[in-house]
C-alpha cells in the first residue's frame, strides 16, 4: 500500500521510517553546586533500540546540558532560565517506530510483509515543523502562531563560559538557548544562565560555532 499526493509523490508506504511518541513526563527540578536551576528528565533503556529524541516544552530559555546514559537509563539535564523554575518542565519523549510499535487501532494502518505494524494513525509521531540554527551573536525569532503548541529539540548544544576564581569553577555561564512564548513566538539566542565574576566569555573564533534546535509539533499529545 502507499499514499500519494495530487503529483505524485509518495507520502507513506510500507517503507515508513520516524519517531513516535513513547512517554511523556514532567522534569524533575533542582540545583546543585555551579548550577542555578536545571531539569532532569530520564527514560529506561531498551536493549536494540537506537537513541531517544527528546523535545521540551517550557516558557524560559532552555539549553541541554548533558546527556548520559547507563544500562538501564537515559538522563537529559537542561539548564533553564531562573525565572520560570517554578513552572512544569514538560518532556516528551520520542522513540524510534521498528515494526511492531503500534497495535494498529488507527483509521489507517501499514503492515509490512511480517504483518507487523509500521505504521498507525493512532500513535503520535514527531511532526517537526521547524529548523533553527543560531550563530554566535544573531539572536533568532520566529512566529508559531497560538493554534498549536509547540516543544524544542536541542541537536547542537552550545554555551560560553568564563571561569572563576575558584581553581575549575565557572564565574559566568552563558548558553545559546530557546524559548517559545505563550503569545507563539519562538526565540534563540544566548542568555546568562549564572554570574559570579565579571567579564564577558570569549566569543567562538570567528563566530562560525552555532546552536542546533528542532521545532515540534505536540498539540495532540
Amino acid at each position: 500500500m502507499e499514499i500519494v499526493n495530487d503529483f505524485g509523490t509518495s507520502l507513506l508506504d510500507d517503507a515508513f521510517k520516524g519517531y513516535y511518541l513513547h512517554s511523556k513526563g514532567i522534569g524533575v527540578i533542582g540545583g546543585g553546586v555551579g548550577l542555578v536551576s536545571v531539569a532532569t528528565c530520564s527514560t529506561p533503556v531498551v536493549s536494540g533500540e537506537n537513541y531517544p529524541v527528546i523535545a521540551v516544552k517550557f516558557p524560559g530559555f532552555t539549553q541541554l546540558y548533558k546527556g548520559d546514559q547507563s544500562a538501564s537509563l537515559y538522563t537529559w539535564v537542561f539548564y533553564i532560565e531562573e525565572a520560570f523554575k517554578s513552572v512544569p518542565f514538560e518532556y516528551f519523549i520520542f522513540k524510534e517506530a521498528l515494526p511492531g510499535h503500534a497495535l494498529g487501532t488507527g483509521l489507517l494502518v501499514l503492515k509490512n510483509a511480517q504483518d507487523q505494524v509500521i505504521y498507525d494513525s493512532d500513535a503520535n509521531y514527531l511532526n517537526v515543523v521547524d529548523v533553527i540554527y543560531t550563530p554566535y551573536n544573531q539572536p533568532i525569532t520566529r512566529s508559531y502562531g497560538t493554534d498549536h503548541t509547540y516543544a524544542i529539540c536541542v541537536t547542537q548544544p552550545m554555551v560560553r563560559r568564563v571561569t572563576a576564581d575558584t581553581p575549575g569553577g565557572w564565574g559566568r555561564v552563558d548558553p545559546f538557548g530557546a524559548k517559545i512564548t505563550s503569545g507563539g513566538t519562538g526565540i534563540f539566542q544566548e542568555w546568562t544562565y549564572r554570574t559570579s565574576s565579571g567579564g564577558d566569555p570569549t566569543p567562538p573564533p570567528g563566530g562560525n560555532v552555532w546552536a542546533g534546535f528542532l521545532v515540534a509539533d505536540v498539540t495532540s499529545f
